[in-house]
C-alpha cells in the first residue's frame, strides 16, 4: 500500500542544473550577383551573399570592427565559446596559405590553415564550408565580451559567423514542498520552501513533468505557484526552473488524484459513531479531513474532522464531540490535502444514538452493577484517603503566581526565561513560558510532563515541584542550581577543567538518561545538550529540560522552531524516519564534543547547513588537532564516534556508556 504524506512533504532537491546556450549570428549583406543555385559537393555549401577581403566594403563582416556582448551575467557555470563561420579560405593558388582570426578580448582564435582545393573557376567561390573553433580562456562571464574579425594573407571569403555561448543554470534548491498531491483539475495552492529564488530577473516556473505554472517568488527561500489542469492520475516530477526547462530529473514528486463521493452517512463503527463516506479514487495521506457546513449556514465556521483511509473507496469521517453536532442537517466535504475540498451535495443528519444489540445492553448493565457494588464497598473506607490526595495534588501540581518572588534572571531557553525566585520561604528556579507560545491544546499536555517529572527521583535528574499559569505565562517551578548550566561553565575560561572532570560530568548525565530511558514508560529527552545540563553546589551535574520538546516542539519537526538545536538532533529525525532512545544517545555523542573542546558544534554554519550537512552528508563536529593524545582521549574519542554513528542500531546504549565512563575516570588515577 503506497502512503503519501500530502500536508508537508520534507524533501531535499539540490544542485539540479540545467544547460544554455546562448547564440549571436550575424550574415552578410552583400549580394554576389555572379552566384546562383550552384550545385556544391559535400561538405561544400553554396552561398548566393558574402565578403571576401580582397573586396572589403563599408557594409561587410571583415570591416564591421569591433562588437560587444555583455549580457552574460545569468551565467552561473561556464562551460565554453564556440566560433562557427561559413567561409573559403586559399582563395588565391600563387598566395601563402590564408588564416583568419576571430579576437575574443584581444585574444586570438584561428582559424586554418585549411587544406582544401584551389578555385578552378569563378563559380566555385559560390560554395563554402563550415569552420568551427572553441575558446575558454577568454570570456568574461559578467561583463563586456569584445569581438573582432581580421583575415591574415591570402585571400579568404565569409557568408556568415555565428558565435555559442554554452553555460549551465543552476536552478532553486527545494526543501519544503505543501502540499504535495492536489486534484485531477489544478489550481491547488502549492507553498514551496527553498533557497537561492532570485527575487529580480527571469520569470521561474513550478514544472510538473513537462506542464507548467507561473512561480511567485516571496523572498529568496519561499514562493508559491498554483498546480495545472493535466487531468491525468499520475505523480509527476516537481521542479522549480524556468520558462524552457521541462522534464528535469527531480527527487521531488507531485501526485495527481481524481475522487468523488458517490455516499455519506453517519453510522456506527466499532462502537463509535462516524461518517462513512464511499466513493471513488481515494489515496492514503496523512492529511485527510472532513469539513461539514450546516445547511442553514447558522454557525459561521465549518466543523473539521480529522479523516482516517480504510481503502481506495471508503474514508471514514472520526466524530469526537457528539454533543456539538447531533440532530443536525450537514453538507459534508473531505480533502485528501489538507487545501482542496470535494463537496457532497446531498446533506446528512448526525443521529446521536447508538444502537447496540441486546447481548450488548445485558454485559452493560451487568458491569454497571459489579461496578456499583465495588464502589459502595469501598467508598466509606476510600473517600478519606481520595479527599486527602485531592488536596494534596491541588497543593503539589498549582502553584499561583502570586506566591512566586521573582529576583533575576539566571538563564535563557528555547520555551521561555529562568529566573531565581522563593516560593513559601524556599530558594527554587522557575521557568517562565509566555503563553502566546504553547498551542492552547498543548497547555494540558505540558502540565501533565510536568507531574510525570515531579514524581521522578534521581540524583542527576532536575526535581520539578509544580507548574502554574495566569493570563501572560505558564510557570514550572524546579530544583535551583547554583553553578549555572554545563555550557557556562565552558565557555569560562577560567575554571580549569581536568579530564576527571570532564568524564564525571559526562557520568552524571548518562546516569540522569539512563533513569529517564527506564521509566515506565521510558521518557524521551529530544533536547539534550549543555544548555540543559545543569551544575549544582556539589558540582553534580543533573539532566533538565527532559520531557517538555513533544508538547512544546510538537512532534512533527520544524526546520524553524528547531533552528537552536539542529546541531544536537539525530539526522533519522532531520529525515523523518521513526526515531527512539538511540536519538538521545546521538546527543549525548554531540554534548561529548562540547565538553572535549569546549566549543560550539557548527558555530560557523547557518541551521539550513546543518540541516543539510548532517542529514545528507553525514557530517559531524571535526576532532581538533589540539586534543592531547593519550589513551584515554583515544577512548574518549571512540566512544564519541560510537554514539554519533550514523546508524541508531550501532549507537551504545547508556548503560555500557556509563560502564566505559568509569573505566576512564579508573584510569585517570594513574595517569
Amino acid at each position: 500500500m503506497k502512503l503519501l504524506v500530502c500536508l508537508s512533504l520534507i524533501i531535499f532537491s539540490f544542485g539540479i542544473v540545467v544547460n544554455k546556450t546562448k547564440k549571436i549570428k550575424l550574415y552578410s549583406e552583400t549580394k554576389q550577383n555572379t552566384c546562383q543555385k550552384e550545385q556544391c559537393s559535400i561538405p561544400y555549401i553554396p552561398q548566393t551573399s558574402f565578403d571576401c577581403s580582397n573586396e572589403a566594403s563599408p557594409s561587410d563582416l571583415l570591416s564591421k570592427g569591433e562588437f560587444i556582448i555583455d549580457d552574460l551575467i545569468e551565467t552561473m557555470d561556464f562551460y565554453g565559446t564556440t566560433i562557427d563561420l561559413i567561409g573559403s579560405l586559399n582563395k588565391d593558388a600563387f598566395s601563402p596559405p590564408s588564416f583568419i582570426v576571430v579576437k575574443v578580448n584581444n585574444k586570438p582564435v584561428r582559424f586554418g590553415v585549411i587544406n582544401e582545393e584551389y578555385l578552378k573557376n569563378r563559380s566555385e567561390e559560390c560554395c563554402m564550408r563550415r569552420y568551427s573553433e572553441s575558446t575558454t580562456d577568454s570570456i568574461v562571464r559578467r561583463g563586456k565580451n569584445i569581438f573582432s574579425i581580421e583575415s591574415q594573407s591570402n585571400v579568404i571569403c565569409i557568408s556568415s559567423i555565428e558565435i555559442k555561448f554554452n553555460y549551465g543554470i543552476q536552478l532553486p534548491d527545494i526543501i519544503i514542498l505543501t502540499p504535495s498531491c492536489g486534484p485531477i483539475e489544478g489550481n491547488t495552492t502549492i507553498q514551496v520552501f527553498g533557497n537561492n529564488f532570485k527575487e529580480e530577473g527571469e520569470q521561474y516556473y513550478c514544472w510538473f513533468g513537462s506542464e507548467k505554472s507561473k512561480f511567485d517568488v516571496i523572498n529568496s527561500t519561499f514562493g508559491n505557484c498554483l498546480s495545472p489542469n493535466i487531468n491525468k492520475i499520475h505523480s509527476y516530477q516537481f521542479h522549480v526552473g524556468y520558462e524552457d526547462d521541462g522534464n528535469v530529473k527531480s527527487n521531488i514528486e507531485f501526485e495527481y488524484y481524481n475522487c468523488s463521493i458517490i455516499k455519506a452517512e453517519n453510522q456506527n463503527y466499532q462502537e463509535k459513531q462516524i461518517i462513512m463516506v464511499n466513493g471513488n479514487g481515494f489515496i492514503d495521506t496523512k492529511s485527510i479531513y472532513c469539513k461539514l457546513e450546516e445547511t442553514n449556514y447558522s454557525k459561521p465556521l465549518p466543523i473539521i474532522l480529522k479523516a482516517e483511509y480504510i481503502d481506495q473507496n471508503t474514508i471514514i469521517c472520526q466524530i469526537n464531540n457528539m454533543d456539538e453536532i447531533k440532530n443536525k442537517k450537514y453538507f459534508l466535504s473531505i480533502s485528501l490535502n489538507n487545501v482542496d475540498y470535494i463537496k457532497y451535495n446531498t446533506s446528512i443528519l448526525i443521529k446521536p444514538e447508538i444502537q447496540y444489540c441486546n447481548i450488548e445492553w445485558i454485559i452493560v448493565v451487568i458491569i454497571l452493577i459489579i461496578t456499583i457494588i465495588i464502589l459502595l464497598s469501598i467508598v466509606i473506607i476510600g473517600v478519606l484517603f481520595i479527599k486527602k490526595q485531592a488536596q494534596q495534588e491541588s497543593v503539589d501540581q498549582t502553584i499561583s503566581t502570586k506566591e512566586i518572588v521573582c529576583d533575576k534572571i539566571i538563564g535563557r531557553g528555547s520555551f521561555g526565561d529562568v529566573w531565581s525566585a522563593s516560593w513559601k520561604g524556599q530558594e527554587i528556579a522557575v521557568k517562565l513560558i509566555p503563553i502566546e507560545r504553547v498551542e492552547k491544546k498543548n497547555i494540558e499536555e505540558v502540565t501533565k510532563e510536568v507531574k510525570l517529572m515531579k514524581s521522578l527521583r534521581h540524583p542527576c535528574v532536575l526535581q520539578f515541584f509544580g507548574s502554574g499559569m495566569d493570563n501572560n505565562f505558564m510557570l514550572i517551578a524546579m530544583e535551583l542550581m547554583q553553578n549555572g548550566t554545563v555550557r557556562e561553565i565552558l565557555n569560562n575560561n577560567c575554571i580549569n577543567l581536568t579530564i576527571e572532570n570532564k568524564l564525571r560530568m559526562l557520568k552524571d548525565t548518562a546516569s540522569g538518561m539512563f533513569y529517564l530511558h527506564h521509566c515506565k514508560p521510558p521518557i524521551l529527552h529530544r533536547d539534550l545538550k549543555t544548555n540543559n545540563l545543569l551544575v549544582n553546589d556539589n558540582w553534580c551535574v543533573k539532566v533538565s529540560d527532559f520531557g517538555l520538546s513533544t508538547p512544546l516542539l510538537g512532534k512533527e519537526i520544524n526546520p524553524t522552531n528547531l533552528c537552536g538545536t539542529l546541531a544536537w538532533i539525530a539526522p533519522e529525525i532531520l529525515q523523518n524516519k521513526p526515531f527512539g532512545i538511540k536519538s538521545d544517545v546521538y546527543s549525548f555523542g554531540i554534548v561529548m564534543w562540547e565538553i572535549l573542546t569546549r566549543k560550539r558544534p557548527y558555530s560557523k554554519l547557518t541551521p539550513y547547513q546543518i540541516m543539510l550537512n548532517v542529514s545528507q552528508k553525514g557530517s559531524r563536529p571535526k576532532i581538533p588537532k589540539t586534543v592531547e593524545n593519550n589513551e584515554i582521549t583515544k577512548k574518549y574519542i571512540r566512544l564519541m564516534e560510537r554514539c554519533w554513528d550514523e546508524l541508531p542500531e550501532s549507537r551504545p546504549l547508556f548503560d555500557e556508556i556509563i560502564d566505559i565512563l568509569t573505566d576512564l575516570i579508573e584510569m585517570t588515577k594513574f595517569c
